[in-house]
């Protein structure tokens, strides 16, 4: 028996075109754990994009190399690092996310962020421009990358609100199917590059006694419930939806900016099933 079973796979390895390659799903999740004022927003933010990272990469049965980056860990030199670890040119999904402060410095041009990494014992903070993450990936060529930054694009005149709503925490599953998912993740090519809030605005987070997410990511997860229960769906529904989301749920205090650059179609990419494959730096 354990014979035909290792035959099964050889013959099932050589029947995919030497040519083609068995996309993986490469994420980084970095989020911020130092600052207590959006601790508990942060650890929520992580815990719905893993379990929507895991969904994902389970329905359409392929890898997930998933990165996590928190705590004394959430630093230039780790960001980077994984970065330039990413194979240049494949059939790859990449997906950068972050969840945490954010500001806009006077040489910002661009309308992305500047990412905020904490340290301990009120050290001076680093920097990273969101810029340098949406032009580095540009130059990998994956044949999707998508770039989040849940975090404010403004310096902060005021304190960021706080929303008190009624319970809402939408999480993606593994079940039911959402044949959407394919024609978004494995159909479509090129940058789809997102900041919670425009250029100049603060971005909010939910609270219901306490933090629980930030709002453009809760906007995300539940177009992506929404829309993607109908194969014809596209990124522009997902994220105009999570836009009109945003500013309906905050009055009209955020809008996020988002661009989403197209590639010409390719074939679409040979499918087999892989077990995740989980790299965690936690630091709470």
């Amino acid at each position: 028996m354990k014979w035909l079973l290792c035959s099964l796979c050889l013959f099932s390895h050589f029947l995919l075109p030497a040519n083609e390659q068995r996309p993986v799903l490469r994420a980084l999740v970095a989020c911020d754990t130092f600052s207590q004022n959006i601790l508990s927003g942060s650890k929520a933010d992580i815990f719905r994009i893993h379990k929507s990272l895991d969904a994902i990469s389970s329905q359409l049965h392929i890898k997930l190399q998933l990165t996590t980056l928190t705590g004394s860990k959430l630093n230039s030199h780790n960001v980077s690092h994984w970065l330039r670890s990413i194979p240049q040119a494949t059939q790859d999904i990449v997906f950068f996310y972050y969840s945490g402060h954010g500001t806009r410095q006077l040489y910002d041009q661009g309308p992305w962020p500047t990412l905020i990494f904490p340290k301990k014992k009120n050290r001076f903070p680093q920097m990273y421009q969101g810029s340098s993450v949406h032009k580095y990936l540009q130059k990998r060529k994956a044949r999707l990358s998508i770039i989040f930054f849940d975090c404010c694009n403004g310096m902060p005149s005021r304190r960021p609100s706080n929303l008190l709503v009624r319970a809402f925490d939408p999480i993606l599953t593994k079940k039911p199917a959402l044949p959407g998912l394919r024609t978004l993740f494995l159909e479509t090519g090129g940058i789809i590059t997102a900041s919670a809030a425009s250029p100049g605005e603060l971005a909010t987070t939910f609270i219901r006694g306490r933090l629980t997410g930030g709002v453009f990511t809760t906007g995300f997860i539940f177009a992506l419930q929404q829309l993607a229960k109908t194969p014809q769906v596209s990124w522009t529904d997902v994220m105009q939806s999570t836009k009109s989301f945003s500013a309906n749920i905050t009055h009209g205090d955020q809008h996020p900016f988002y661009d989403i650059l197209k590639s010409p179609p390719q074939k679409r990419p040979s499918i087999v099933s892989f077990k995740t494959s989980t790299i965690s730096f936690l630091n709470y």
